[in-house]
């Protein structure tokens, strides 16, 4: 069961990361930075939460559900980044 819970929440995850990078990819001036950050700001809360874990003595990628949410944090961490780079990019050319 936690393992199909992870899986969902993994998928629902990067349909997010997907969604968030199409609608912003072509214009990220258009979006204020706060909306563009909420993935890496999302990703920030996740790595706490596995830093607590680890604190607490589980390995980070112990189990599937584990590695299924370092990974999701990564790609969030990765996605809002991307935008924001992309954003100040344009900006300064």
């Amino acid at each position: 069961m936690r393992l199909f819970a992870a899986l969902l929440i993994w998928s629902i995850g990067f349909g997010v990361c997907a969604v968030w990078l199409r609608t912003f990819w072509r214009n990220p001036a258009g979006a204020p930075r706060a909306v563009l950050a909420a993935p890496a700001l999302i990703s920030t809360a996740m790595i706490l939460a596995i830093v607590a874990a680890v604190l607490d003595g589980a390995s980070p990628v112990g189990t599937w559900v584990r590695a299924l949410n370092l990974l999701l944090t990564v790609s969030l961490l990765l996605t809002g980044t991307a935008l924001l780079v992309r954003r100040s990019r344009l900006q300064s050319a």
